[in-house]
């Protein structure tokens, strides 16, 4: 599986990070549900999605990244999640993600 490079992980981690007083330095991002990617900054939620997207791509070349197509996921992941509070955030990107014509409107289940 592709690993997520250091210049990115940096980013990640500091905008999750941004205005946390007692921030943690580790991120389980298999454990992350819906609700906590509600409760992110919307530019925690571009980052979640951008290391989502990475990490979990059914892409042929996962190497490279359209940040505008990246970003075009946020909003309908945001809006399966409003329905799926406490599913995982890295299922419910992989569903949209196999169904990836369909982002803009997918509409997925709990399962």
């Amino acid at each position: 599986m592709p690993r997520l490079p250091t210049c990115c992980a940096a980013f990640l981690a500091a905008t999750l990070l941004a205005g946390t007083a007692q921030a943690s330095q580790t991120f389980d991002f298999a454990a992350m549900t819906c609700g906590d990617f509600l409760r992110a900054t919307p530019a925690g939620r571009e980052a979640i999605t951008l290391w989502l997207d990475g990490r979990l791509s059914t892409r042929p070349q996962p190497t490279r990244v359209d940040m505008h197509e990246v970003l075009l996921k946020v909003q309908p992941l945001l809006a399966a999640c409003e329905e799926l509070r406490d599913a995982k955030i890295a299922r419910v990107f992989e569903l949209q993600e196999q169904q990836e014509q369909q982002w803009p409107t997918a509409r997925i289940s709990a399962q």
